[in-house]
């Protein structure tokens, strides 16, 4: 069995493009600069394209959890969940980013 296969890995592309809109989620999007919740359109292999909510690593705590579609900003990393995944964070400050 491959080390991927183990894992459940894989390995997913988004295009990115900046477009506002709302959404909401039990993880609260960072506000643009009108105080919206921000989103943009993501398109997704297989899904094409979804508003996806953005959020900033630091806003989240531990045992926060949102369903993707979502990305996660930081300074150094960016970390994009697809439609049908799901994100938590763990008490440790790991992203765990699970298909459903």
């Amino acid at each position: 069995m491959s080390t991927a296969a183990a894992n459940d890995t894989a390995t997913e592309r988004a295009r990115i493009s900046s477009a506002p809109g709302n959404n909401s989620d039990s993880v609260t999007s960072e506000a643009g600069s009108g105080g919206e919740a921000r989103t943009r359109q993501v398109y997704f292999p297989g899904h094409g394209y979804a508003a996806t909510r953005v959020v900033r690593r630091e806003s989240l705590a531990p045992g926060d959890g949102a369903d993707g579609p979502m990305i996660v900003e930081s300074m150094d990393s960016t970390v994009v969940v697809p439609p049908e995944w799901s994100l938590r964070a763990s008490e440790n400050g790991i992203l765990d980013v699970t298909r459903r």
